[in-house]
C-alpha cells in the first residue's frame, strides 16, 4: 500500500508562499522529533494564532502555531471528527463522521470533548420545519 493512503499515519500538511521556498511538508519540519500528523487530516481552521488540525481516523485535533506548525498540544477522545467550528466564546463544535454527535471542545488543552447528541437532534428537527 502507498504511505499516503488510508489508515497511515504519515500525512502531509503543506503550504504556498509567494514570497519564500516552503518545505512540502511543513508539520514534518516544523517538529523535528518524528512526530507524525496523522491518518486523514481532513480540514484545518485558523483560530487567533493556532492552527488546528482535524484528523478524523486518528480521532484527534492537532493543535500548531500558525506560522510556523510548531506543536503545541493534542485534544483527543473522539470517535472521527470531521470539521471544527470556533465560537469565539474559548469553546469550539467539532462534527462527527460516524455519528449524530457533533462535540463540544474547551479550547483550554487540558479539557477533552463532550458529547451533544441532542444538539444534532434539534438542528435536524429546525431543517425539517
Amino acid at each position: 500500500m502507498a504511505p499516503y493512503s488510508f489508515n497511515h499515519a504519515y500525512k502531509r500538511a503543506s503550504q504556498y508562499s509567494y514570497s519564500r521556498h516552503l518545505p512540502a511538508d511543513v508539520w514534518q519540519a516544523a517538529n523535528f522529533n518524528n512526530m507524525v500528523l496523522g491518518d486523514v487530516a481532513n480540514s484545518m481552521v485558523l483560530h487567533h494564532d493556532l492552527a488546528y488540525i482535524v484528523v478524523n481516523n486518528s480521532q484527534k485535533i492537532e493543535i500548531a502555531k500558525a506560522n510556523d506548525f510548531k506543536h503545541t498540544t493534542t485534544i483527543s477522545g473522539f470517535a472521527s471528527p470531521r470539521y471544527m467550528l470556533p465560537l469565539g466564546n474559548g469553546k469550539a463544535l467539532a462534527t462527527n463522521l460516524v455519528s449524530n454527535i457533533i462535540n463540544e471542545i474547551d479550547l483550554a488543552p487540558t479539557q477533552l470533548p463532550k458529547r451533544l447528541k441532542y444538539l444534532v437532534m434539534a438542528i435536524l428537527v429546525g431543517l425539517n420545519n
